[in-house]
């Protein structure tokens, strides 16, 4: 299961609406950055994982870095959601340690910044292997010919599920008390209701996180007992369809074989008719003799 979708939900909770607007501090926008190239890096080390576990255990090691994904993303929701630091307002900083803004810019929401992105390039980097072990456990059940048919249902099909959690954390949402909207007021806006409601958003988005993935590993165990069979099967079908495919070329070339054949005899029927009845082969003036108005024979004088 795909992981990219939820997580880059995660970053339209306004918990991180603090985040620095500083040109010397990355922004949102760069952190989503990092997260998209620690998945990059996650996918290429997933398949490194996965060919070395399905090596040591041609059934469960696939399985195996898929639950362990699967695994390490449950607490790396929380993880992601409630407990890395988060970025104070500009003002509440500089009041804090009686800095210049820009001083206590740097102080508060750099270190903050700094630790989103290393947290989020390491959790990329772990919680995206299931796409690719998914794509060769596939490709191992799947007939070769039926592989682009099968890859494009399970992608339209994953996808159709993934763009349903926004609804969802929207329609949860105002079960964990969220109330009007996420828009910050000008000045003297109410702070403590904008956080109530990023908490309420955040705790919604955890479970559109956890119970999918906790479903997602639970799923991964039906494989223990049913990968090894659907491989059989995958080996007999491809075989059977091996030898349909000969047996449909031995037929196509019997049949062009003996199409061939009865054009040959019909050539030389054809050519054996013309050739009979050829003047050159019958004598062409009756053996010498040619034929009179009367009809009678006269002979050729010479």
């Amino acid at each position: 299961m795909e992981k990219k979708g939820d997580f880059e939900l995660f970053f339209t909770v306004p918990r991180h609406h603090h985040f620095p607007k500083s040109p010397h501090l990355p922004t949102l926008s760069q952190v989503v950055a990092i997260w998209g190239l620690g998945t990059a890096v996650g996918s290429g080390l997933g398949g490194v994982v996965g060919d070395a576990m399905s090596k040591r255990w041609p059934v469960a090691g696939r399985i195996m870095t898929c639950q362990f994904s699967v695994a390490v993303s449950l607490p790396a929701a929380f993880l992601m959601t409630w407990l890395l630091p988060v970025a104070k307002p500009l003002a509440e900083a500089s009041a804090a340690h009686a800095l210049e803004p820009t001083v206590a810019l740097a102080s508060e929401q750099g270190h903050a910044v700094g630790i989103a992105c290393a947290v989020f390039f390491v959790l990329g980097s772990l919680v995206s292997w299931c796409g690719t072990n998914n794509s060769a456990m596939f490709a191992e059940v799947v007939p070769e010919r039926l592989r682009s048919s099968v890859f494009a249902f399970d992608r339209s099909f994953e996808t159709a599920i993934g763009a349903l959690a926004g609804p969802i954390v929207g329609a949860l949402s105002p079960k964990f008390g969220f109330i009007g909207t996420l828009k910050p007021g000008g000045e003297g806006a109410d702070r403590a209701a904008l956080d109530a409601n990023a908490k309420a958003l955040g705790n919604a988005m955890l479970c559109m996180m956890v119970v999918p993935w906790a479903l997602c590993g639970i799923a991964y165990f039906g494989l223990y007992f049913t990968l090894a069979k659907d491989r059989a099967t995958a080996l007999r079908m491809e075989a059977e369809l091996e030898e349909e495919d000969l047996r449909l070329k031995k037929l196509a070339n019997d049949r062009h074989d003996q199409e061939v054949a009865r054009s040959f005899s019909s050539r030389q029927a054809s050519l054996a008719s013309s050739l009979s009845l050829s003047p050159s082969m019958t004598g062409g003036v009756n053996g010498g003799r040619k034929s009179d108005e009367s009809g009678e024979d006269v002979p050729l004088k010479v």
